[in-house]
């Protein structure tokens, strides 16, 4: 969704949140000022907010949620979230790195310092890279070292990269014909502890729609029966307004 400040965008992002009954939402690069957060948050009917001190991303979510800042950056916010329907906290880092792979580094040194340890951990967002030459289509030819910095943040923490439902791939450079380019460069990470919560986290990739990047929604899913309970987690990556 590119420009929530455009009025269909805007709707689409309310629609989205009444229709899956969404407890909390995470958009980044937002074309607004850090002080119109609260009348964002009062038209999406949202009870809470948090953004980071950079404002590149911004946090809405339901009294249902308890949410405390762990840490953050100019690329990142984490969370230390309680909800009753999981026994103990989780931490979610809501991350929307840079396009430079050198001011990348310093977002992995940042997230390895909010490694909330036994606690279940998930990263979710626009990490900006990809890790092997199936994750883009067109375009200059994958490089191992593109990623590598990338692999070794993940293999250091012992951090998993999510399955996921819909399209292969989440971002677009909207070009036509044989410059157009596609590379899965959203995703959600998570550590071995979560593998002990009494739920799994399902990530489906929505449909693009305008912008150049999928809104990725996550669902909490009875490890029992398989049906989706309260926690919703959708994640919205705005970019350009003018489209």
């Amino acid at each position: 969704i590119r420009g929530i400040s455009r009025a269909p965008n805007f709707r689409r992002l309310k629609s989205l949140i009444a229709e899956s009954s969404i407890q909390l939402v995470a958009v980044c690069k937002l074309e607004l000022s850090v002080g119109e957060i609260h009348w964002i948050r009062l038209k999406l009917r949202m009870d809470k907010c948090i953004a980071n001190s950079e404002g590149s991303i911004w946090v809405f979510y339901q009294n249902s949620l308890v949410c405390a800042l762990l840490g953050e950056s100019g690329q990142h916010l984490s969370l230390k979230i309680q909800s009753q329907m999981v026994s103990g906290p989780m931490v979610f880092s809501l991350v929307y790195a840079k396009c430079n792979e050198q001011e990348r580094r310093s977002l992995w040194s940042a997230l390895l310092l909010d490694n909330p340890g036994n606690t279940p951990w998930f990263l979710v967002g626009d990490f900006n890279v990809i890790v092997c030459e199936e994750e883009k289509r067109r375009g200059l030819p994958f490089r191992l070292g593109e990623g590598l910095d990338f692999i070794c943040f993940m293999a250091s923490d012992r951090i998993q990269d999510a399955r996921f439902s819909g399209a292969k791939f989440t971002w677009c450079n909207n070009r036509g014909g044989s410059a157009r380019i596609w590379k899965r460069l959203d995703r959600m990470l998570y550590n071995q502890h979560a593998l002990g919560l009494e739920y799994n986290f399902a990530v489906q990739h929505l449909v693009r729609d305008l912008s150049d990047h999928t809104p990725l929604l996550l669902s909490a899913l009875s490890r029992l029966d398989s049906k989706p309970r309260s926690f919703q987690f959708l994640n919205v990556w705005t970019s350009k307004p003018d489209l």
